[in-house]
């Protein structure tokens, strides 16, 4: 039996892609020209409360990291329910 944890299980991958997506920098943004000083993105923070625990934690994403994160659990889910034989007849 597997267990899909939703918002606590993201690939690395997805979490190290979207770090790789936003340090690149397009020629046109400030970043590229030489500035100083790069662009920081605005930290979103979300409580999280593990099943089974009373204690909850914070984490904390940038607007773009909590989009892939989200794009990744429901591929998650999807792949569960389309591997899934309940409901099917035998």
């Amino acid at each position: 039996m597997s267990r899909i944890y939703v918002a606590s299980s993201v690939p690395a991958a997805v979490l190290f892609g979207c770090a790789a997506l936003a340090q690149e920098a397009s020629p046109s943004s400030p970043a590229a020209k030489g500035s100083a000083k790069p662009v920081k993105e605005r930290r979103i923070c979300r409580s999280e409360t593990t099943t089974g625990s009373m204690l909850s934690r914070s984490v904390c994403h940038t607007a773009a990291e909590w989009k892939a994160i989200e794009v990744a659990n429901q591929e998650q889910i999807e792949r569960a329910r389309n591997s899934s034989t309940a409901g099917q007849p035998r």
